[in-house]
């Protein structure tokens, strides 16, 4: 029959064994919120170019159309918003983590410089964008005048 401290000892251990994996269950859920929304983001970009490249095979007609114009609107606003989101969401989660597994932590961790060029890539996917709607407006008035 066990003595009670070792009773005790037995329930603190298991505790602090709980306690353990809850913290570290925390900090892996944290690392995770600082890269995934980026994977996601690139992800979600890349497929949307992917379904614009296969329409755009079809020939000139289909890669100047109002629906290139559109998937490459699409493109720069989900890298725009994608890559703020994820940078938000990364600082937020660095910072926690470096304040659960840090001696010394800082209050603010600024993105990496990959975000700052998706959020440049998705203002020129814009651009392209409209450039493409521009030139559709002066094809289709080239034609109405022919």
């Amino acid at each position: 029959m066990p003595t009670r401290w070792i009773t005790r000892l037995e329930t603190l251990l298991t505790y602090a064994l709980v306690l353990g994996c809850l913290t570290a269950l925390a900090a892996g859920l944290l690392y995770l919120l600082m890269w995934a929304p980026g994977v996601a983001t690139g992800l979600l970009a890349l497929s949307t170019l992917v379904r614009a490249l296969r329409r755009a095979r079809a020939g000139d007609r289909a890669l100047f159309s109002a629906t290139t114009a559109d998937h490459l609107r699409r493109i720069g606003w989900i890298l725009i918003a994608g890559s703020l989101a994820s940078a938000a969401l990364g600082m937020v989660a660095e910072a926690a983590l470096a304040a659960m597994l840090l001696t010394e932590s800082y209050p603010f961790y600024p993105p990496s410089s990959a975000l700052l060029w998706a959020v440049v890539a998705g203002f020129a996917a814009l651009g392209v964008s409209e450039i493409v709607r521009r030139g559709l407006a002066l094809l289709q008035e080239v034609e109405a005048t022919i």
